[in-house]
């Protein structure tokens, strides 16, 4: 499978308006490489592509999408089989892992969110591949 997308796939396959991706991507709230210039199609990796699956989960629960942003800038492919994003209340977002914060090798912090990353992840691949499939 081609490891770039396009933003029409990826709304596609996260189910998110092209317009929230547009304005997200014009806004700079994930750090991505310049695009390809006025009337080309931007094609985004597999990273870029998670990252925006985590800014869309955390702002659909309510949390402001620059914020969102910051938080998804922490992950990066491949991730741990457990994988998950810790954003507490005070101190710094992280990626980790379930087992990590089960055997309390992971800082204790008063948790804000956690999001499964890799479940998250697992079903964005699937829902690519099916897109591709098609």
């Amino acid at each position: 499978m081609d490891d770039a997308f396009s933003t029409t796939e990826v709304c596609a396959v996260l189910q998110m308006p092209r317009t929230t991706l547009d304005a997200w991507m014009l806004r700079g709230y994930l750090d991505l490489p310049p695009g390809p210039g006025t009337g080309r199609s931007r094609r985004l990796t597999e990273t870029e592509v998670v990252r925006f699956a985590v800014m869309y989960r955390l702002t659909i629960i309510g949390i402001p999408a620059q914020s969102a942003g910051i938080s998804a800038e922490y992950v990066y492919l491949p991730l741990p089989r457990d994988a998950v994003l810790v954003i507490p209340g005070i101190g710094h977002t992280r990626v980790t892992t379930w087992s990590e914060i089960a055997c309390n090798k992971s800082p204790q912090h008063d948790v804000f969110v956690v999001l499964d990353l890799a479940t998250l992840w697992s079903f964005v691949q699937s829902r690519l591949k099916r897109l591709r499939a098609d």
